[in-house]
């Protein structure tokens, strides 16, 4: 039988080629993970990934890790949260792309998020007792990159909704922002016990 991995695979345009000679598959691998958690196997193939320079993929398993990490414990979010959607802002041209969800949860129209919107465009719905701590956390991780977390009101046609956001900013040439994909969950459950 020929190998289906006899062609390099195309991640992304922005990452490299994985060749097939990187992939070393292992029959036993769902035998020697039997047992072990979610998010540690998620984080052993973030590592793979960052080792390889394969970034998206580091990321998406890194926020993968601590979703499931989060599932586990007794925390804000376990049992009482819901991913209402996912945005990727491209910071050099401030334009933010929401997915359809996510543009509801703002108030928004799903095609013109797809499409891209700037950013300012989803922060008028975040509750004004909110923008502060909201903008700070943002501006942070903007300068120096990594782990956003926050927990902010949205008002929707009146309605209160709270959210957690998660993502993480990507730094170009010069410590400069360029991407800040993340996920949003509806925690309102958990916020109005």
């Amino acid at each position: 039988m020929k190998n289906r991995l006899s062609e390099p695979i195309e991640i992304g345009q922005h990452l490299p080629l994985i060749q097939p000679s990187a992939i070393q598959p292992s029959a036993n691998i769902l035998e020697s993970k039997k047992g072990k958690p979610l998010g540690d196997l998620c984080l052993e193939i973030a590592e793979f990934a960052k080792d390889r320079d394969y970034r998206t993929l580091d990321y998406l398993m890194r926020m993968a890790a601590a979703e499931a990490y989060e599932e586990t414990c007794d925390t804000l979010l376990t049992g009482k949260s819901e991913l209402t959607g996912m945005w990727d802002w491209d910071v050099t041209n401030n334009l933010a792309y929401v997915d359809p969800p996510g543009a509801r949860l703002f108030d928004l129209d799903p095609k013109t998020s797809a499409r891209g919107r700037p950013l300012e465009d989803y922060i008028k719905a975040i509750h004004p007792d909110d923008m502060k701590p909201f903008s700070e956390k943002v501006h942070r991780v903007a300068r120096e990159g990594g782990c956003f977390e926050a927990t902010y009101r949205v008002i929707n046609n009146s309605r209160i909704i709270w959210v957690y956001a998660r993502g993480s900013c990507f730094m170009g040439s010069g410590k400069v922002p360029v991407r800040f994909p993340g996920a949003l969950f509806d925690v309102t459950a958990s916020m109005t016990c």
